[in-house]
Protein backbone atom coordinates (compact mmCIF):
# COMPACT_ATOMS: atom_id res chain seq x y z
CA UNK A 1 0.00 0.00 0.00
CA UNK A 2 1.21 3.81 -1.09
CA UNK A 3 0.46 7.13 0.60
CA UNK A 4 1.46 9.71 2.13
CA UNK A 5 3.37 9.98 5.82
CA UNK A 6 0.68 10.68 8.64
CA UNK A 7 -2.20 10.35 6.40
CA UNK A 8 -4.50 7.32 5.56
CA UNK A 9 -5.75 8.12 2.03
CA UNK A 10 -9.25 7.05 3.02
CA UNK A 11 -9.44 11.09 4.58
CA UNK A 12 -8.84 12.32 0.90
CA UNK A 13 -11.25 15.33 0.48
CA UNK A 14 -14.05 14.31 -2.39
CA UNK A 15 -15.87 16.87 -4.21
CA UNK A 16 -19.64 16.10 -5.52
CA UNK A 17 -20.20 18.63 -7.88
CA UNK A 18 -23.87 19.49 -8.89
CA UNK A 19 -24.31 20.94 -12.80
CA UNK A 20 -25.82 24.16 -12.84
CA UNK A 21 -28.85 24.36 -15.26
CA UNK A 22 -28.40 24.75 -18.70
CA UNK A 23 -24.27 23.12 -18.43
CA UNK A 24 -23.77 20.54 -20.98
CA UNK A 25 -22.37 17.51 -21.14
CA UNK A 26 -18.88 16.22 -22.34
CA UNK A 27 -19.23 12.73 -23.04
CA UNK A 28 -16.01 13.03 -25.13
CA UNK A 29 -13.81 15.60 -24.03
CA UNK A 30 -13.48 17.31 -19.78
CA UNK A 31 -10.60 17.29 -18.61
CA UNK A 32 -10.03 21.10 -18.29
CA UNK A 33 -10.97 24.36 -15.94
CA UNK A 34 -14.78 25.00 -16.52
CA UNK A 35 -15.84 21.33 -18.37
CA UNK A 36 -19.66 21.55 -19.06
CA UNK A 37 -19.30 25.30 -18.61
CA UNK A 38 -22.59 26.93 -20.24
CA UNK A 39 -21.36 28.84 -22.91
CA UNK A 40 -21.21 32.69 -22.05
CA UNK A 41 -21.85 31.64 -18.37
CA UNK A 42 -19.16 33.78 -15.90
CA UNK A 43 -17.64 30.29 -15.52
CA UNK A 44 -16.38 30.42 -18.66
CA UNK A 45 -14.96 34.03 -19.45
CA UNK A 46 -10.99 34.50 -19.26
CA UNK A 47 -10.56 36.59 -15.46
CA UNK A 48 -13.62 35.13 -13.92
CA UNK A 49 -12.89 35.91 -10.32
CA UNK A 50 -13.66 33.51 -7.54
CA UNK A 51 -17.48 34.34 -5.88
CA UNK A 52 -17.68 35.48 -2.50
CA UNK A 53 -18.19 33.04 0.38
CA UNK A 54 -21.59 32.25 1.53
CA UNK A 55 -22.56 34.30 4.98
CA UNK A 56 -21.55 32.10 7.57
CA UNK A 57 -18.39 30.60 5.70
CA UNK A 58 -15.79 33.20 6.71
CA UNK A 59 -13.01 30.88 4.72
CA UNK A 60 -12.49 30.78 0.75
CA UNK A 61 -10.35 29.35 -1.80
CA UNK A 62 -9.56 28.46 -5.41
CA UNK A 63 -8.92 25.66 -7.30
CA UNK A 64 -6.36 26.14 -10.08
CA UNK A 65 -5.20 24.03 -13.15
CA UNK A 66 -2.69 24.39 -16.13
CA UNK A 67 -5.77 25.59 -18.13
CA UNK A 68 -6.19 28.81 -16.17
CA UNK A 69 -2.30 29.74 -17.21
CA UNK A 70 -4.07 29.76 -21.00
CA UNK A 71 -7.02 32.18 -19.74
CA UNK A 72 -4.98 34.77 -17.42
CA UNK A 73 -2.19 35.36 -15.31
CA UNK A 74 -1.73 33.64 -12.19
CA UNK A 75 -0.62 36.73 -9.11
CA UNK A 76 -0.78 34.52 -6.29
CA UNK A 77 0.09 37.84 -3.96
CA UNK A 78 -2.86 39.41 -5.58
CA UNK A 79 -4.79 36.15 -4.85
CA UNK A 80 -3.92 36.24 -1.25
CA UNK A 81 -4.36 40.19 -0.77
CA UNK A 82 -8.22 39.49 -1.97
CA UNK A 83 -9.01 37.45 0.85
CA UNK A 84 -8.46 33.61 -0.29
CA UNK A 85 -7.28 31.19 2.30
CA UNK A 86 -6.27 28.64 0.36
CA UNK A 87 -5.14 27.07 -2.85
CA UNK A 88 -5.84 23.66 -4.31
CA UNK A 89 -3.87 23.15 -7.34
CA UNK A 90 -4.13 20.24 -9.94
CA UNK A 91 -1.49 18.19 -9.96
CA UNK A 92 -2.67 15.25 -12.40
CA UNK A 93 -5.25 13.84 -14.03
CA UNK A 94 -6.15 9.88 -14.31
CA UNK A 95 -3.17 8.24 -14.79
CA UNK A 96 -1.96 10.31 -17.76
CA UNK A 97 -1.66 13.79 -17.51
CA UNK A 98 0.97 15.29 -15.24
CA UNK A 99 -0.09 19.60 -14.99
CA UNK A 100 3.42 21.27 -16.28
CA UNK A 101 2.31 24.34 -13.46
CA UNK A 102 1.61 22.40 -10.58
CA UNK A 103 5.04 22.81 -8.59
CA UNK A 104 5.38 26.08 -9.28
CA UNK A 105 1.72 27.33 -8.83
CA UNK A 106 1.73 24.96 -5.34
CA UNK A 107 5.03 26.49 -4.30
CA UNK A 108 4.11 30.18 -5.36
CA UNK A 109 0.18 29.41 -3.26
CA UNK A 110 2.60 28.45 -0.18
CA UNK A 111 5.02 31.52 -0.51
CA UNK A 112 1.73 33.88 -0.77
CA UNK A 113 0.73 32.79 2.40
CA UNK A 114 -1.92 30.38 1.69
CA UNK A 115 -2.78 26.74 2.41
CA UNK A 116 -2.13 24.11 -0.83
CA UNK A 117 -3.05 21.49 -1.79
CA UNK A 118 -2.95 18.83 -4.66
CA UNK A 119 -5.79 18.06 -6.61
CA UNK A 120 -6.29 14.84 -8.60
CA UNK A 121 -9.19 15.06 -11.39
CA UNK A 122 -9.85 11.26 -11.53
CA UNK A 123 -11.81 9.42 -14.27
CA UNK A 124 -14.20 6.63 -13.38
CA UNK A 125 -14.70 6.17 -17.47
CA UNK A 126 -10.76 5.32 -17.79
CA UNK A 127 -11.11 2.78 -14.94
CA UNK A 128 -8.23 1.66 -12.82
CA UNK A 129 -8.64 3.75 -9.82
CA UNK A 130 -5.66 2.33 -7.75
CA UNK A 131 -3.14 3.14 -10.85
CA UNK A 132 -4.75 6.50 -10.87
CA UNK A 133 -3.88 6.77 -7.35
CA UNK A 134 -0.72 5.78 -7.27
CA UNK A 135 0.04 8.37 -10.29
CA UNK A 136 -1.67 11.10 -8.53
CA UNK A 137 0.74 9.93 -5.13
CA UNK A 138 3.89 10.37 -7.11
CA UNK A 139 2.50 13.18 -8.68
CA UNK A 140 1.14 15.60 -5.44
CA UNK A 141 4.26 16.79 -3.65
CA UNK A 142 2.92 16.29 -0.30
CA UNK A 143 4.75 17.49 3.01
CA UNK A 144 3.12 16.36 6.25
CA UNK A 145 3.40 20.44 7.59
CA UNK A 146 1.38 23.49 9.03
CA UNK A 147 0.42 24.70 5.44
CA UNK A 148 -0.16 21.59 3.39
CA UNK A 149 -3.76 20.62 2.89
CA UNK A 150 -5.04 17.14 2.71
CA UNK A 151 -4.77 15.44 -1.34
CA UNK A 152 -8.53 16.13 -2.92
CA UNK A 153 -10.13 13.91 -5.52
CA UNK A 154 -12.08 16.00 -8.16
CA UNK A 155 -14.58 14.01 -9.75
CA UNK A 156 -16.87 15.71 -12.15
CA UNK A 157 -17.51 13.47 -15.18
CA UNK A 158 -21.71 13.46 -15.93
CA UNK A 159 -21.82 9.57 -15.50
CA UNK A 160 -25.87 9.02 -16.02
CA UNK A 161 -25.39 7.48 -18.89
CA UNK A 162 -23.21 4.59 -17.78
CA UNK A 163 -23.73 3.55 -14.44
CA UNK A 164 -23.73 6.66 -12.74
CA UNK A 165 -23.65 6.95 -9.06
CA UNK A 166 -22.58 3.24 -8.62
CA UNK A 167 -19.99 3.36 -11.46
CA UNK A 168 -18.20 6.05 -9.33
CA UNK A 169 -18.66 5.02 -5.76
CA UNK A 170 -17.10 2.01 -6.72
CA UNK A 171 -14.02 3.93 -8.42
CA UNK A 172 -13.81 6.26 -5.43
CA UNK A 173 -13.78 3.57 -2.94
CA UNK A 174 -11.10 1.65 -4.86
CA UNK A 175 -8.95 4.35 -5.45
CA UNK A 176 -9.78 6.23 -1.64
CA UNK A 177 -8.57 2.34 0.09
CA UNK A 178 -5.38 2.45 -1.98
Amino acid sequence: MRGFPGLVLSQLAVLRVAFPAGAQTVPNGGGWAHAGAAPGSARSQPGARAEAAPAGYPVSGIDVSSHDHSVFPLDWAAVAASGVNFAYVKAAEGNFYTNPYFATDYQAAKNAGLYAGAYVFARPDLGDPVGQANYFLDASLWTPDSQTLIPFVDIEWPYSADGGAVRVRTFQRAFSVH
